[in-house]
């Protein structure tokens, strides 16, 4: 085993685990801003609904709310441009999560070799690798720019 590869390793997924972390926070904020400027035309009210209901709830719970709210506010395009919004949005919250609480794989034998791109491993219930290579950090990096730019409009219209 290569030492200099194995920390090489775990440093890719080090960068890759914070800038995913980083953008995912991004998104949900953004989901945020959306939820407030629905309900609360005040920014300071806006702030507090933010401080003391928004922040309590899981990503998982903004994004049914977020649906419903876009299925209501625009029932002629939602199909059209906001359901593969919904979609898009369920798979970077589930990449979040497997980058928030999944270890990377470093169990490597004297004898293994270091592969160049990392897995992330599960114990819950029973044993979940997950490889994870620069094209899926590229894809999510694009899904998140997508993302953003759809809730942005939603935000405007």
């Amino acid at each position: 085993m290569d030492k200099q590869k194995l920390e090489a390793l775990i440093q890719l997924s080090i960068k890759y685990r914070g800038e995913i972390l980083h953008d995912s926070i991004q998104i949900e904020k953004e989901v945020d801003t959306f939820l407030a400027n629905y309900f609360i035309n005040d920014v300071e009210k806006q702030i507090e609904l933010l401080e003391l209901i928004l922040d309590r709830l899981t990503f998982d719970a903004k994004l049914a709310i977020f649906d419903t709210m876009l299925k209501k506010l625009h029932p002629g395009i939602y199909e059209k441009k906001f359901s593969k919004l919904i979609s898009e949005l369920r798979i970077l919250k589930d990449q979040r999560n497997m980058f928030a609480h999944y270890m990377t794989y470093s169990f490597y034998d004297e004898l293994d070799e270091i592969p160049k791109e990392f897995q992330l491993i599960n114990f819950r219930n029973s044993t979940d690798f997950k490889k994870f290579s620069k094209g899926d950090y590229l894809l999510f990096k694009q899904r998140v720019v997508k993302c953003r730019e759809v809730i942005r409009e939603a935000l405007h219209m």
